[in-house]
């Protein structure tokens, strides 16, 4: 069976070699996934993921970031034909006829962080009270929300997760919400921060694919063909690795 599986997915991946084209990408800066370096070049897990994808599949790829809002508003109108970070979860819920993702690549969870001398056990949201909780700015979180405008919680939003870090550190938030993947890639960047930091409460889990037009359909699964490939050759494993460090199990399917 598995060799017939992996015989269809190398004929869908052979049939887009005569179809190559010019695609257009992105998604918004979110590190590790997407950024830019101190060089201005741009890295990440989606990204690298996205380029080995394009040479497997014999396609040309141009790749931007976007703010948020203007990188929905591209590809809504057709202008972009792949988001390359993106989940159903984050989308219209049923998802819209009018789009298709891929198989996931990857899955975040998202965690309430407190600081290792200040932590606070709590098995349910609505258990935590008269807290503040530091956010990345425009981000939202359903569980959290009616916490914040019933005033059981305090919300603080900051433009970049470093901030968010040091103020957790210094006791001016009591907690800070991050996904794992970011959180174990920043303890990479400086190790000596997984000692001053503990993960706590659960909050979300969400697979993490690439996001396609429903009139893509062949596209889709050409990616598709190539995903199941890097993943049984463990490339997107290694990919991940170098973000976050080999040891690390973020970012698990």
């Amino acid at each position: 069976m598995k060799l017939l599986q992996s015989w269809i997915w190398i004929c869908l991946l052979s049939s887009g070699l005569a179809h190559a084209e010019t695609l257009s990408a992105g998604t918004a800066p979110w590190r590790p996934f997407a950024f830019y370096d101190e060089q201005h070049q741009l890295q990440g897990i989606a990204v690298d993921i996205a380029r080995e994808l394009a040479q497997r599949t014999q396609n040309q790829l141009q790749l931007e970031l976007y703010p948020a809002k203007r990188l929905n508003q591209l590809f809504d109108t057709g202008q972009l034909d792949i988001n390359i970070a993106d989940s159903p979860q984050w989308n219209p819920q049923p998802t819209p006829t009018s789009i298709r993702f891929t198989r996931r690549y990857m899955e975040i969870r998202e965690y309430l962080y407190f600081a290792r001398d200040h932590g606070i056990k709590a098995q349910r949201v609505d258990e935590l009270k008269d807290l503040d909780i530091g956010l990345i700015l425009g981000y939202a979180y359903p569980k959290l929300e009616p916490l914040f405008v019933s005033g059981q919680l305090r919300k603080h939003e900051y433009a970049d997760e470093e901030t968010l870090l040091k103020l957790l550190q210094r006791h001016r938030l009591d907690a800070i919400v991050m996904d794992d993947v970011l959180f174990n890639h920043l303890v990479q960047l400086n190790p000596q921060r997984a000692h001053h930091y503990q993960q706590g409460l659960k909050l979300s889990t969400a697979p993490v694919a690439l996001k396609l037009h429903s009139s893509d359909d062949q596209l889709t699964q050409q990616l598709d063909a190539a995903l199941l490939q890097m993943e049984q050759e463990q490339v997107i494993d290694q990919i991940i690795q170098r973000y976050i460090g080999p040891d690390s199990t973020a970012g698990s399917r």
